[in-house]
């Protein structure tokens, strides 16, 4: 099976870190973002499986990374899981297109859980 390709787009360093560790050693292949725009940017060149999406980041809001990725027919089939402090924002996420959240600090096999769910992986 072809390893799956996640892009982390995730400002702070440290989550950053861990959470691309984390992947990686469950058996994915992570590219990182710290902004928005530099996630859209990665994104045309090279399309991920799968998005796992800060709600809150320094250059854009989330909300709008999810517009901009759902709006073109080119990327509108990768599912996007926020990954969010905040109840509040998986909701308003899930309805603007997200398939999925995740509430920091987050459980390590969840995550992963639904990771391998939204792209049908055997599990």
């Amino acid at each position: 099976m072809e390893t799956k390709r996640i892009l982390l787009i995730e400002d702070t360093a440290a989550i950053a870190k861990l959470t691309k560790f984390r992947l990686e050693k469950a058996g994915f292949e992570v590219i990182t973002a710290a902004g928005g725009e530099s996630a859209l940017e990665i994104i045309k060149d090279d399309i991920p499986d799968i998005i796992l999406l800060d709600y809150t980041l320094p250059d854009m809001p989330g909300s709008d990374v999810i517009k901009t990725v759902k709006s073109d027919h080119r990327f509108n089939s990768i599912p996007i899981i926020i990954f969010t402090a905040s109840l509040e924002n998986v909701k308003l996420a899930r309805e603007l297109g997200a398939v999925d959240g995740i509430i920091k600090p987050y459980e390590p096999d969840e995550l992963i859980l639904k990771i391998k769910r939204h792209l049908a992986i055997e599990q």
